[in-house]
């Protein structure tokens, strides 16, 4: 991977029945604090909400089906728990192109997400079966996240 691409862990994704109790899980139990609300993402079919321990930079995603119907519906009964890694990068095409070249199939697209103000997720499989989402960073660099929780 070229250095040009500078990725970062930005998060774990853990696949949870109930977002709330489980925020509070990881509140009482870990110190863990609430960073967004919880944010639905109709193109994901799913509901999310980002926690972190103070002064941390990596976040916990907490993802609940957001119905029925929604493709996670089967992964939660199937594998609750750690979901996927994300990482950010400055170019998903090119990250996509380097990853795909070194084993990596690519599952899906990028695609704007609501968690990030719209900015470009794509998803990947490992070849060690590992789930790993990509997001975009902005313009300036940064990756544009949710107004944080006081």
């Amino acid at each position: 991977m070229t250095d040009s691409l500078e990725m970062k862990l930005h998060h774990f994704g853990v696949l949870v029945e109930n977002i709330e109790s489980c925020s509070q899980d990881y509140v009482n139990n870990f110190g863990y604090q609430i960073r967004s609300g919880i944010i639905h993402d109709p193109l994901q079919a799913a509901h999310v909400r980002f926690l972190a321990l103070p002064q941390e930079t990596t976040y916990i995603e907490l993802v609940s089906p957001d119905g029925l119907q929604s493709f996670l519906q089967n992964a939660l009964k199937r594998a609750p728990g750690l979901n996927h890694i994300c990482f950010s990068t400055s170019s998903i095409e090119e990250c996509l192109r380097d990853m795909n070249a070194k084993g990596a199939m690519i599952l899906r697209d990028p695609v704007p997400a609501v968690a990030f103000r719209n900015q470009r997720i794509a998803w990947l499989m490992d070849r060690n079966l590992t789930l790993i989402e990509l997001v975009e960073r902005g313009t300036q660099g940064e990756l544009d996240f949710p107004i944080q929780v006081k």
